[in-house]
């Protein structure tokens, strides 16, 4: 991401394509599973300007993978860990809960 922001050609161009990829597979969750909504995390997905890269490709394929509304994930890069957690919590208080599942 840095080497991307201080104008870099290769990093800026892996980043768009990162972006353009990320921006396909919603698209398709999209349009397959009929989700409306996603959010995005984790270090790349929150890092600065990346969601609007997404956003960007997704507008660029045009109907109906423009209407897909993408945000940013309200738990941060923490969201897996919390995840887990909850997971886990529940996990050990459901009697014979399938700790694998």
């Amino acid at each position: 991401m840095t080497r991307a922001f201080q104008g870099e050609a290769i990093a800026e161009a892996k980043l768009e394509e990162s972006a353009g990829l990320i921006a396909v597979t919603l698209g398709n969750l999209y349009v397959t599973l009929g989700v409306t909504r996603v959010a995005v995390g984790g270090g790349l997905g929150l890092a600065a300007g990346y969601l609007e890269r997404v956003q960007r490709a997704l507008k660029s394929f045009g109907e109906p993978w423009d209407a897909l509304e993408v945000v940013r994930a309200q738990l941060g890069v923490d969201a897996g860990l919390i995840g887990a957690a909850d997971w886990a919590t529940r996990g050990a208080v459901l009697e014979g809960a399938d700790m694998n599942a």
